[in-house]
């Protein structure tokens, strides 16, 4: 474990956190713009989705919150015990991490951003695409997660999240979809 997280492991459960609280911004002292120990408590879908690769590995590294996962399938609306379930998560191991304000294992944390990731990437595509405002891209992925398709052989999109490749697959479908090329 690394100073800072030494240092602030007893603040983490004093706050509840929200993708759009500062959990860590709070406590952090390096006060950087892109300091991804900050972000990764922190950041909106969209700057998942627009990070690079490295960036995205370091947000990994810097642990992921069990609570940021929460909400993000609250978000989707899934529901936490489900979405945990279809990442391939323990939902008692993830209330339990939550609740004492505890980072997900490397694994854990890499399938939550790849799900956050494609959250971005559809509020991406939707800006992208100038869909209405009234349109809300959280929850129409959700409800496409949970829809059976042809491109899955039938199956729902949301059964693929719990490998990495499965959600390179999600991920590529959604970007044939935006190009007229899903069929």
């Amino acid at each position: 474990m690394d100073h800072f997280h030494r240092r602030y492991r007893s603040a983490w459960p004093q706050r509840r956190t929200t993708l759009d609280d500062s959990l860590f911004k709070a406590v952090c002292e390096c006060q950087k713009a892109q300091c991804w120990k900050c972000l990764s408590a922190t950041a909106t879908y969209s700057e998942v989705f627009r990070a690079s690769p490295v960036e995205r590995i370091q947000i990994i590294r810097g642990g992921v919150s069990a609570r940021w996962a929460r909400s993000i399938f609250t978000d989707l609306g899934l529901g936490t015990v489900q979405g945990y379930l279809v990442v391939g998560l323990a939902p008692a191991t993830v209330n339990r991490k939550a609740t004492l304000g505890s980072a997900l294992t490397l694994a854990q944390g890499e399938r939550i951003i790849g799900v956050a990731r494609m959250i971005g990437q559809v509020q991406h595509m939707t800006e992208r695409n100038q869909a209405p405002p009234s349109f809300d891209p959280v929850a129409w992925f959700g409800d496409w997660l949970r829809s059976p398709l042809p491109a899955f052989g039938g199956a729902c999109p949301m059964q693929f999240l719990d490998t990495m490749e499965g959600q390179a697959l999600v991920s590529s479908t959604l970007e044939r979809m935006e190009s007229g090329a899903y069929s």
